[in-house]
């Protein structure tokens, strides 16, 4: 009997680790997008000639810290899911402090689209056809809220917190033992 449940066990992580490969490719993925999409952004706005540097600022600003929020989000998640692969436990205080930095780095993000002017928006034109990334503004006098941004900090607070924990009483089991 004991040979079937280890057996059934093996089954299982090998199935968990197949998984896991393919959501890491994903994320994977998605850090490029977020890097070159930004990145691209970031270099094509000092180029228009159209608008004053004052006018550049925070659209630079904007889109070089989404990158950084960003690419330190998904590579924390990329490491920590090829820990994970590779059989070795994920909950560490390291990646429970890179999880603390992304979160703070989201946090600003959001407060950061939150308090920008009115009517903040920035269009690249290149050729006949619109081109670029749209800064969505707000109404002069309102305030306008990130809330995607801010509840994913909030997210990935709680997720910190929770490696934190893990790394913690993983600590105390390996005192034990």
């Amino acid at each position: 009997m004991y040979m079937v449940e280890k057996k059934d066990l093996e089954a299982s992580l090998a199935k968990a680790r197949k998984i896991l490969k393919v959501v890491r490719v994903v994320l994977i993925i998605a850090l490029i997008l977020c890097v070159t999409d930004s990145v691209l952004l970031s270099f094509l706005i000092p180029l228009d000639t159209g608008t004053s540097v004052e006018e550049k600022i925070l659209p630079f600003i904007s889109s070089v810290l989404h990158v950084v929020a960003g690419s330190i989000f998904y590579l924390t998640f990329v490491f920590v899911l090829t820990k994970a692969i590779q059989g070795s436990s994920p909950f560490s205080i390291k990646y429970s402090n890179w999880m603390t930095i992304a979160g703070i780095l989201l946090l600003l993000d959001a407060i950061f689209n939150s308090i920008t002017p009115g009517s903040f928006s920035y269009e690249l034109i290149q050729g006949p056809l619109p081109y670029g990334i749209f800064f969505e503004g707000v109404e002069p006098g309102t305030i306008d809220v990130d809330t995607s941004t801010l509840i994913l900090a909030v997210v990935v607070f709680a997720l910190s917190a929770i490696f934190r924990y893990g790394a913690l009483l993983q600590n105390l089991s390996d005192d034990l033992v």
